[in-house]
C-alpha cells in the first residue's frame, strides 16, 4: 500500500516536472517551423511566386550546379536541426509536421543525386510560368511587377544556359513538349502580352529602352533553347542511345511514390489494393446486373460473360 501511495503521490510532480521540457521542445520546434518556410521561399522563389508569396518576385533562380549545391546545403542544415528536436515530446500535429518536413528535405536529395529530373527533362526548363504569374497577379502596381519581370529578364540568358548544360540524354517526349511550351511562352508571355503590358507600365523612355534590351535578349535565349532542342532531337532521330525511357521504372516510381504521396502503403501494396478493390467491384456490378436483368430488358437473352462470375 505504501508503495502505491508514493506513486500516486510523486506520479504528478513527475508529471509536471516534464512539461516545461515538453513546451520548450514544442516551442523550439515552431520557431524551426517559421525558419524553414523562410528558407524554403528564399530558394525556391518561383515556388513561392506561384503559391502567392511574392517576397522573391524579382528573382529568377538559375539551375545550374551552383544552385543544386544550395539546395542539398539547405536541405542538410535542416535535417541537422529537425534531427535535434526530440520528436517523441512534439504533439500529434507537430510530428506530422515533422515528418512533413523530413520528407521534403529528404525528397531535395534523392531528386538532385538519384532521379536527376534536370538531366533528362528538357520541359521543366520554362521562364514562361512564373513571368506570366507575375503579369496576371495584382499583388502590386503594374510597374512594380514590371520592375520584377525586368530582374527575372536579365537572368534568362542564363536560365537556358544552364538548361542545356544540365541536359544528358533526354526523354524524347519531354523534348517535344519542351518545344512545343517555350515556343508558346516565346509567343505568347515573351511576345505582345509582356509588350502590351509594357506600353502601360509608366516607364520613362530610358526604362523602357532598357525593358526592351532585356525582352530581346531573353527572347534571343530562347529561341536557342528550341533551336537547341530541335536540333538534338533532329541530329539524333535514328540514335536510340541518344534518348532515355520517359517510363521511370519500378524502383525510381516506388521511390518517387513514397515521397509524393506519403503513405503507409508502398506503390505495390497500393497497386494489390486497387486490383482487390476493383475485382470486389465488378462482382457487385455482376451481381446487380442479374438481379434486374429481367425487368429492364426482359426475355432478352443475357450475355454468358456476366453468368460466368
Amino acid at each position: 500500500m505504501k508503495r502505491v501511495f508514493l506513486f500516486l503521490f510523486f506520479s504528478p510532480i513527475l508529471l509536471f516536472s516534464c512539461q516545461p521540457d515538453a513546451d520548450k521542445v514544442q516551442t523550439e520546434f515552431d520557431g524551426l517551423k517559421t525558419e524553414f518556410v523562410d528558407s524554403l521561399w528564399a530558394i525556391y522563389p518561383g515556388w513561392a511566386t506561384w503559391e502567392g508569396n511574392f517576397a522573391y518576385a524579382d528573382v529568377l533562380s538559375v539551375p545550374d550546379t551552383d544552385s543544386r549545391a544550395e539546395e542539398k546545403a539547405f536541405s542538410k542544415k535542416y535535417l541537422d536541426k529537425l534531427a535535434a528536436i526530440e520528436y517523441s515530446a512534439l504533439d500529434q500535429n507537430a510530428k506530422t509536421d515533422y515528418r512533413m518536413m523530413r520528407n521534403r528535405l529528404q525528397n531535395i536529395v534523392w531528386e538532385i543525386d538519384t532521379f536527376k529530373i534536370h538531366e533528362w527533362d528538357p520541359s521543366g526548363y520554362n521562364v514562361g510560368g512564373s513571368i506570366n504569374r507575375l503579369l496576371i497577379s495584382d499583388y502590386a502596381p503594374l510597374k512594380e511587377r514590371m520592375n520584377n519581370i525586368f530582374s527575372r529578364l536579365q537572368k534568362v540568358p542564363d536560365y537556358y544556359s544552364a538548361a542545356k548544360a544540365n541536359l544528358n540524354t533526354p526523354s524524347m517526349p519531354h523534348l517535344t513538349l519542351a518545344v512545343s511550351q517555350n515556343g508558346g511562352t516565346l509567343n505568347n508571355v515573351l511576345g505582345g502580352k509582356i509588350l502590351d503590358s509594357l506600353k502601360i507600365a509608366g516607364y520613362s523612355e530610358a526604362e523602357t529602352q532598357a525593358f526592351e534590351d532585356a525582352l530581346e535578349k531573353a527572347r534571343l535565349a530562347l529561341k536557342d533553347y528550341v533551336a537547341f532542342l530541335e536540333s538534338y532531337r533532329k541530329e539524333n532521330q535514328d540514335n536510340e542511345e541518344a534518348f532515355r525511357d520517359f517510363r521511370i521504372g519500378k524502383e525510381l516510381f516506388s521511390r518517387k511514390f513514397e515521397f509524393d504521396i506519403v503513405s503507409e502503403y508502398s506503390a505495390e501494396e497500393m497497386y494489390q489494393k486497387a486490383l482487390s478493390h476493383k475485382e470486389d467491384i465488378h462482382k457487385k456490378m455482376v451481381e446487380i446486373s442479374k438481379e434486374i436483368w429481367g425487368k429492364h430488358m426482359g426475355k432478352h437473352p443475357c450475355p454468358k460473360m456476366i453468368w460466368k462470375w
